[in-house]
């Protein structure tokens, strides 16, 4: 579980500095923001929080590769079939959560009527 929510931090982490480096101007204007994945993710990573995850990842996989050798027969298949799972399972939830904040952002600006920002998103 310690490896999958690290993995997944990383993922968001990497996503957002991409996003920030393409789209400068939405990417500050999201963090800005009183709420938002964005705004969670970047207080996470300046908070001890985001090195207690990178930790426990890190222990997480040290155990899993201190304990490889038990693992050379075939029982090991499932759990990965199950890893894999979870991490996709996570991936779509992290996905339509973006997808969530990013139309309550349309939402809000067609509602408040502000067409640049509406532009800005869809642009």
């Amino acid at each position: 579980l310690f490896l999958v929510t690290g993995m997944t931090f990383v993922l968001v982490t990497f996503a957002m500095a991409v996003f920030r480096r393409y789209q400068p101007g939405s990417a500050e204007k999201m963090a800005a923001s009183k709420e938002g994945l964005l705004k969670v993710m970047m207080d996470l990573q300046r908070s001890s929080g985001g090195l207690v995850i990178i930790a426990l990842s890190v222990v997480a996989a040290a155990s899993f590769f201190k304990y490889r050798a038990c693992l050379h027969s075939r029982r090991w298949v499932p759990w990965v079939l199950l890893g894999t799972i979870v991490k996709i399972l996570l991936i779509i939830n992290l996905l339509n959560t973006g997808i969530g904040f990013i139309a309550r952002y349309l939402t809000n600006a067609l509602v408040e009527k502000h067409a640049d920002e509406v532009y800005d998103w869809l642009t």
